[in-house]
């Protein structure tokens, strides 16, 4: 399914190659931080919040990147906007979280496996049929780069992020076949 995906062409270039693009960019959005509040009073804990909304922004708008991809790499307006929206929806599986958290299982292995998580996989597939192969594929990506990153002074976020590694595989896991049986 996802070779078939990636396979196609934009302008003469395949998703793949302009998908390994919006995975070396899918970030750029957390360098515009935003800090968290807390009772009040700003902290120096950064918050990433709609960062995938910022990076997909400068790929299309900043002056600098839009350039450098078009003039530098020679991509087109619809590769360029190819690479900005599969940065913009390479969180969208993660929010099922959301619906794990107010399961009975919770945002664990169990939930992966459980008919509220199929829903909600279909729910996301189909919300966006033209990128379902992407928002998976992007989701795993981000999930397994998390897997270093508990050394002296990581954060408790980090370190939660790290431990919801094997339950993103299996929702990862879990959505890839919805797709396969669903055939959406």
């Amino acid at each position: 399914m996802a070779d078939k995906v990636l396979t196609e062409q934009i302008d003469g270039r395949s998703k793949d190659e302009l998908f390994k693009i919006a995975a070396i960019l899918h970030d750029l959005g957390k360098f515009d931080r935003l800090f968290k509040v807390k009772d009040g009073t700003e902290t120096n804990l950064p918050t990433h919040t709609g960062h995938e909304a910022k990076a997909a922004d400068y790929i299309l708008n900043d002056d600098y990147v839009h350039n450098l991809l078009a003039h530098d790499y020679g991509l087109t307006e619809d590769q360029i906007k190819y690479i900005a929206e599969c940065t913009r929806l390479h969180y969208e599986l993660g929010k099922i979280r959301k619906v794990a958290k107010q399961s009975e299982e919770g945002y664990t292995l169990a939930f992966a496996k459980t008919d509220k998580c199929k829903e909600a996989c279909k729910e996301i597939a189909n919300q966006f049929p033209d990128f379902k192969v992407e928002v998976g594929i992007l989701f795993m990506c981000d999930s397994m780069a998390k897997t270093d990153v508990v050394v002296n002074g990581a954060t408790d976020e980090e370190i939660e992020a790290v431990k919801q590694g094997p339950v993103n595989n299996a929702m990862a896991k879990t959505y890839f076949e919805v797709l396969k049986e669903s055939n959406i």
